[in-house]
């Protein structure tokens, strides 16, 4: 269940939040009334309502009029779907254990099978239910690139890109808390994960094998059908863009200074998120099951600050070559994420439609 550092942890991130990001928030909401032109570049509206009927439903068109999205969501509102996958994660896996030799809880067990079987169905499900979305509920396209683009746009957008950054993290964990490399032999989880398990060093070692599948089904296909917009988008928006991302990454580093702080309130010498880079040793298997008591959470802000830098990215990317130009790219790609679009269009577009609900229950679990 969820700990006293989980809960210190969490307590220290949503008050970071509120203070580092609460303002930027608000300089976006009150840049979509002062820019309309921008805020509303890139929605149409059924029908012949106009933009400011409440009885509107806002459809995103990023890159083409027949590429029909969801209204983007809002930033503080996406970083609490990715809290809560955390979370979720936190209470039903467990956090790392002090006694590897303890017998397992049988009813944790059983909810880690039901919590590790949704994982490895629900992902590719998402991505086979977007890909459908795709092919048949949209177009035809003005040409091959804007279906290119549309695509890509799609792709970015779903929650994916944080579940490649959060298996990473979670296989990080096992490693840390078994305090040796797991063996990477993914195919097995399934009967792993089947057959009785005793002690807790069993448990450890089964979610490390389900981490590495998770990887095989996730961020595999995920990253190969990516990997054209990271050549033709991202690289140059990141070069293009470059002071904006420094401003983001420095807003990130802050939050995660606040949190970057150990059970006993002390601040750990060395940075949790440099981690995956260190060799082994007793002071980063030490943080590493610090980390796994907290759920992932001092990892958070990175996550999904580099989803959210990806995605924005990408639109910045597909704004400019359309011709709007470079601020004008970068206020359009900021000011779009308007939640008075994403609530009104909730039901309707999020909702009512089977891969959009997919995506988001993905995301938040």
């Amino acid at each position: 269940m969820v700990n006293v550092f989980f809960g210190k942890t969490l307590a220290r991130l949503i008050l970071g939040a509120t203070v580092l990001i609460g303002p930027l928030e608000y300089a976006l909401h009150v840049g979509t009334t002062a820019f309309p032109e921008r805020s509303n570049a890139h929605y149409i509206f059924n029908d012949t309502c106009l933009p400011d009927n409440v009885t509107c439903v806002p459809t995103f068109v990023p890159s083409s009029p027949m590429c029909k999205l969801p209204p983007a969501q809002p930033y503080v509102f996406q970083l609490g779907m990715n809290g809560a996958k955390i979370t979720t994660f936190a209470v039903v896996l467990g956090g790392a254990p002090d006694d590897l030799a303890q017998d397992a809880s049988q009813w944790k067990v059983g909810l880690l099978r039901c919590m590790t079987f949704y994982q490895w169905v629900m992902v590719p499900l998402t991505m086979v239910l977007s890909i459908g979305h795709f092919c048949f509920d949209m177009g035809p396209f003005e040409s091959f690139w804007r279906a290119y683009e549309c695509f890509g746009i799609l792709w970015t957008l779903g929650p994916w890109w944080f579940n490649v950054f959060l298996v990473g993290v979670k296989a990080l964990f096992q490693e840390g808390t078994v305090g040796a490399r797991l063996d990477n032999r993914f195919w097995e989880a399934p009967a792993m994960i089947m057959k009785p398990l005793v002690t807790q060093e069993e448990v450890e070692r089964v979610k490390g094998a389900s981490f590495w599948l998770m990887a095989a089904v996730t961020v595999a296909p995920y990253l190969l059908v990516w990997s054209p917009y990271v050549v033709t988008h991202l690289i140059p928006a990141l070069v293009l863009f470059a002071p904006q991302n420094l401003l983001i990454v420095g807003l990130l580093l802050m939050l995660q200074w606040i949190i970057n702080v150990d059970p006993n309130g002390k601040r750990y010498q060395t940075n949790p998120i440099t981690l995956p880079i260190l060799p082994p040793n007793s002071e980063t298997i030490s943080i590493a099951k610090d980390m796994g008591k907290a759920g992932g959470l001092h990892f958070l802000p990175m996550m999904a600050g580099m989803a959210i830098i990806a995605e924005i990215l990408v639109l910045e990317a597909t704004y400019l070559y359309a011709g709007d130009g470079y601020f004008g790219s970068m206020a359009e790609a900021w000011l779009e994420r308007r939640s008075d679009y994403y609530f009104k269009a909730f039901a309707q577009k999020v909702l009512g439609q089977l891969y959009a609900f997919t995506d988001l229950a993905n995301e938040a679990t």
